[in-house]
């Protein structure tokens, strides 16, 4: 008999030029409350006339694919897999406190050409199962005040079939802490990371979205490869209600042409100095909630979808540091 704690899952990454070829796992991940693999067979049945009320006699098999999601504790350690999975690789460089990871939103084409993806294996050391090809498609990233901050990744990919784990240990990693998180506010004009928001926030939810499909042709039941399209993204701030956050109503219920722009940061850092910066441009948008409750304080929802702003070199662009120099 299996049961859950029996469950593991680990993770390598493939080849560039070989998407969907399956690799032997290098990283046991940790942290992870949930994993789902999920084997996509298209069978339809042939609808025939045959004089019969007999449901059919016969099915086909149209595609066979795959897809997964993992939702995980977020830790300065294993963030930079997820975000080369959507953003591309990037070279580590040294820092004060370790390895600096800086990803940017891709802006060209080639931005996005040495995106990773990878062969995901699930199972308990006896039945295990893994998608090969998994290429992140979306990643959350939400945090709140008292708590742990947790990311969830949702992947395409080519196909699953059953694995073999490779023997590999438990990991150290550091989890970024409700308590580590610091936000800023700024108009879109303005320079991100110039007006710390002090007191005000409670909990936020970064949404991005490559928008990636994939591609199928003739010859095979499974897909060849996947599309790239153009990138999106959210970031909802649950704030206290005070002079500061009512200003950002007021001024976006005020707004009679273009919509109100900000670049907001949310930087982390623990006691090493291992760090976390998310920098996303925006405008506010959608229907604000503005007396929520949390724990009896008035509060007030916003939401910003993700836009070039003039005070921003991009869009969206996240740094991390810790002290992993090459992604295994």
């Amino acid at each position: 008999m299996t049961i859950i704690a029996d469950i593991e899952v680990q993770v390598g990454q493939e080849a560039s030029d070989a998407w969907g070829t399956e690799v032997t796992p290098t990283v046991k991940l940790m942290g992870v409350s949930e994993v789902e693999i999920v084997p996509l067979v298209d069978v339809q049945q042939i609808e025939e006339l045959r004089g019969t009320r007999v449901p059919a006699y016969h099915s086909l098999v149209y595609t066979v694919g795959g897809e997964g999601s993992l939702s995980s504790l977020l830790s300065y350690d294993d963030l930079p897999y997820w975000l080369q999975g959507m953003f591309g690789e990037v070279v580590a460089t040294s820092d004060t406190s370790g390895w600096l990871h800086a990803f940017d939103a891709p802006v060209e084409s080639s931005d996005s050409e040495n995106s990773t993806s990878y062969t995901i294996a699930k199972g308990d050391g006896t039945n295990i199962y893994s998608l090969k090809g998994a290429t992140v498609n979306t990643i959350t990233i939400s945090g709140e005040s008292g708590a742990p901050a947790e990311i969830s990744v949702e992947f395409i990919g080519k196909f699953v079939s059953t694995d073999v784990f490779a023997a590999l240990s438990d990991r150290t990693v550091t989890y970024v802490m409700g308590d580590h998180i610091a936000l800023y506010i700024d108009a879109g004009s303005d320079a991100v990371g110039g007006t710390l928001a002090s007191d005000i926030g409670w909990s936020f939810e970064l949404v991005m979205e490559a928008n990636r499909e994939v591609k199928r042709h003739l010859g095979d039941l499974q897909p060849g490869s996947y599309r790239e399209a153009k990138m999106s993204g959210t970031l909802s701030l649950s704030l206290e209600h005070d002079s500061l956050s009512e200003a950002y109503l007021v001024e976006m219920l005020g707004a009679t042409t273009e919509g109100v722009t900000k670049n907001v940061r949310i930087y982390a850092v623990d006691a090493n100095g291992y760090s976390m910066t998310v920098d996303f441009s925006g405008v506010l948008s959608g229907e604000p909630a503005m007396f929520t409750d949390v724990d009896g304080v008035v509060s007030m929802d916003l939401e910003l979808m993700g836009q070039k702003t003039s005070g921003a070199s991009d869009w969206l662009s996240i740094d991390v540091i810790n002290n992993v120099e090459t992604l295994a």
